[in-house]
């Protein structure tokens, strides 16, 4: 008995149309299934694109203004921030996420006037339930004038019918 199991979602309206034909699953699945991991659903599903990219943009707008209110809306509680190789934050309320925030909004990290949001991939994992987007961002520090870039993984849930960030974790650059 597998200790695991999984499921792979195919997303494409090219696969759904026939234009495409896909030849990853078979790969993923005799890869799952010699590690030991139970496959147990193979989907394919039409891409979402406006819809995700849009709550994204929204969110950095919010992000942008250092506005705590508004970026609330864009998060579910409880929430988990991950970066910089530190311990998970479990934000469990609003007065947890305000007190972070709080504090990130006064540090040198939020002295920054616009978030560049470089390149966006994601990969939609139950339709119309989870997602993530890998994203890759630019701010310019206002006082030193230099651009960092960085990159985190952004995983949204439904709730209802908007989308709604649950975690972030920074990712390292390869």
């Amino acid at each position: 008995m597998s200790l695991f199991t999984a499921g792979i979602l195919i997303i494409g309206d090219e696969i759904l149309s026939g234009r495409t034909q896909d030849t990853n699953a078979n790969f993923i699945a005799k890869n799952l299934t010699s590690s030991g991991i139970k496959l147990e659903e193979i989907r394919v599903i039409q891409d979402d694109k406006k819809i995700i990219s849009s709550s994204l943009i929204d969110y950095f707008s919010k992000v942008d203004e250092k506005n705590l209110e508004s970026m609330l809306n864009y998060i579910e509680l409880p929430f988990i921030l991950n970066f910089e190789s530190k311990e998970p934050l479990h934000l469990k309320n609003e007065d947890e996420f305000f007190e972070v925030f709080e504090l990130w909004s006064k540090s040198e990290k939020a002295n920054f006037l616009k978030t560049v949001l470089d390149s966006v991939s994601y990969t939609e994992i139950h339709k119309d339930f989870m997602w993530v987007g890998d994203v890759t961002y630019s701010r310019v520090n206002i006082k030193s004038g230099i651009k960092e870039t960085s990159r985190s993984l952004y995983y949204f849930v439904k709730k209802k019918d908007d989308w709604k960030i649950y975690m972030v974790s920074s990712v390292d650059f390869d």
